[in-house]
Order: structure tokens, then C-alpha cells, then sequence
């Protein structure tokens, strides 16, 4: 019971901070969530809002500066939105990077499929950017951009900055500091152990590699 408490901080704004063309999204709270772990109340396709409040992470949303490889904001707000499961696994992480003194930074989350069209008008390259005529694991809610904050709540080297789409963003690019090298080594092993599955031409990029089928979604959100 103290654990699921300690999830209230997470709890979303209601539906209504969602809107769409067609329906809203579907969005339950993250105590709605790890409640409901089993998916019996709620599928796993659900949608999680996580917060900044809570110091298990930071949001430090890229697509909503010009800080991006747009150069140009793209969302309203601050906003991360997962689909459950991805949610519930990220929160498993992220207690064990708080355990060795590391708190995740959040980049990105679920993207809408008209921004994965403007991200692909502008890099038609796979190897960064997914097609959208396939979608992008972030437009299914499944997949996370994220870095590390050290125990001195400073991000910690990583190589490159967020965004660089260069063969050093690849995770076995050469000319890598001891430190980056040693920094990314630790993203990816607790990523993977609890789940994740990384991409090779970006350290940042993290995914669950069984959301493949779950709907690409469009919808977008409105802040308050």
C-alpha cells in the first residue's frame, strides 16, 4: 500500500488534457496502472501520463524547444505520455538507477504520427528517423529518448548531445571518452534488464520489443 502511495505524485491530469481530430485518448493513472498490473481493469495498450513531479525522473522535452534537429518546437508542452506496460517497465528502471545515485532524463515519449511526418520530410533516413508510412515505435506509445542525471544532478557524458545523428551516436562508435563509453554502458544495461531494447544508431533511443502491434496513434494533446 506505502508503494502504490508513493505513485500519486504520478497521477495524470484527466482525459480531458487530450484532445483529437476524431476521439480523445484513452489515459488512466499511473496508480490506475501498477494497481491494475495484470491488465484485468484496464488493456495494455492504456496510456500513462508521467509527471515531473516525481524524482524518480525529469522531463526535459526536446519537441517542445528549438533544441531538436528540427530546430523548431513541435509540441504545445512538456507532456510524456506511454503506453502502460512501457510505463510500468520504465518505472522499474528508474528505481534501480535512483538505487546507484542516477535519475532518468526524459526526451521524448509518444509522438504523434503527423510529427513523425514532418521529422521524416526533413531526415529521410531509417536510420534515425522511422518512415511514417510504418510508424515509429513512438508513435505506438512503446519507445522512450532518455539520458542520464548523475548523483550530482548534472546529465552525465554521453558522447553526443540528444539529437546528433552522427556515427558517433551509434552504440559502437569509436573515439567514445572512457566515461561516455562507461555512461552508456550503464543506460543500456539496466534498460535492457528490465526490458528495453536499444537502437544501434542512437544511445538515447530505448524500446519494448512486443509493441509492434499496438495502433499508431495521431492524437494530440492540449495543456492546461
Amino acid at each position: 500500500m506505502k508503494t502504490i502511495i508513493s505513485f500519486l505524485c504520478l497521477c495524470l491530469i484527466c482525459a480531458s488534457t487530450i484532445i483529437s481530430c476524431s476521439s480523445p485518448l484513452k489515459v488512466i493513472s499511473f496508480t490506475e496502472a501498477v494497481q491494475d498490473s495484470l491488465h484485468v481493469t484496464f488493456p495494455k495498450e492504456s496510456f500513462v501520463q508521467l509527471s515531473q513531479s516525481d524524482s524518480l525522473w525529469q522531463l526535459d522535452m526536446r519537441y517542445t524547444t528549438s533544441d531538436n534537429f528540427l530546430h523548431q518546437p513541435l509540441y504545445p508542452c512538456e507532456a510524456c505520455f506511454l503506453r502502460k506496460q512501457t510505463a510500468i517497465q520504465l518505472y522499474k528502471a528508474a528505481q534501480l538507477f535512483r538505487s546507484m545515485g542516477y535519475t532518468i532524463l526524459l526526451f521524448d515519449c509518444y509522438r504523434p504520427l503527423y510529427i513523425q511526418k514532418k521529422m521524416w520530410k526533413q531526415l529521410p533516413d531509417a536510420n534515425y528517423v522511422a518512415n511514417p508510412k510504418k510508424g515509429s515505435l513512438h508513435n505506438r506509445g512503446g519507445a522512450v529518448d532518455l539520458s542520464l542525471l548523475g548523483p550530482n544532478g548534472k546529465e552525465v557524458e554521453m558522447g553526443t548531445a540528444f539529437d546528433a545523428f552522427t556515427p558517433l551516436a551509434w552504440h559502437n562508435a569509436e573515439g567514445l571518452s572512457e566515461e561516455a563509453k562507461k555512461n552508456r554502458l550503464l543506460l543500456k544495461s539496466v534498460m535492457e534488464q528490465c526490458g528495453f531494447k536499444a537502437l544501434k544508431s542512437e544511445w538515447w533511443h530505448y524500446h519494448l520489443p512486443d509493441i509492434s502491434d499496438y495502433s499508431l496513434e495521431n492524437k494530440k494533446w492540449r495543456c492546461r
